[in-house]
C-alpha cells in the first residue's frame, strides 16, 4: 500500500507535524476559496508566486486544489494535527456541494 502524506504535515520522529510553510498556503487555499475565489483563479495565483506543491513545483490543477479542499485531515485528525478551523472547514465544504 503507498501512502501520501497531506501537504502541510511532515514526520518529525515518527509523529505527524505540522509544516508551517505548507500549513500557511493551505489556510490561504481553504480562505480563499470560502470568500469566493473558484479552484482555477487559486491555482493560477499559487503558479503565478511560484508557490511549490508537495513535489517541490509550482504546478497545481484546480483538481489538486479541489482534493486539499476535500480532505477532512486538514480540520485535525486522531493522527493529523489540525490546520484549518472546523467552521472554515464546513464552510468549504457546503460551498463544494
Amino acid at each position: 500500500m503507498q501512502w501520501h502524506m497531506p501537504i502541510g504535515y511532515k514526520v518529525v520522529n515518527g509523529r505527524i507535524t505540522v509544516y508551517e510553510e505548507h500549513r500557511r498556503i493551505m489556510e490561504e487555499i481553504f480562505r480563499d476559496y470560502d470568500s469566493g475565489i473558484s479552484t482555477l483563479k487559486i491555482t493560477e495565483g499559487l503558479k503565478a508566486r511560484g508557490v511549490c506543491n508537495a513535489h517541490d513545483r509550482a504546478a497545481w490543477t484546480h483538481a489538486s486544489i479541489g482534493r486539499i479542499l476535500e480532505n477532512h485531515n486538514y480540520f485535525g485528525t486522531e493522527y493529523y494535527p489540525q490546520i484549518v478551523d472546523r467552521e472554515l472547514f464546513k464552510r468549504v465544504q457546503e460551498r463544494r456541494e
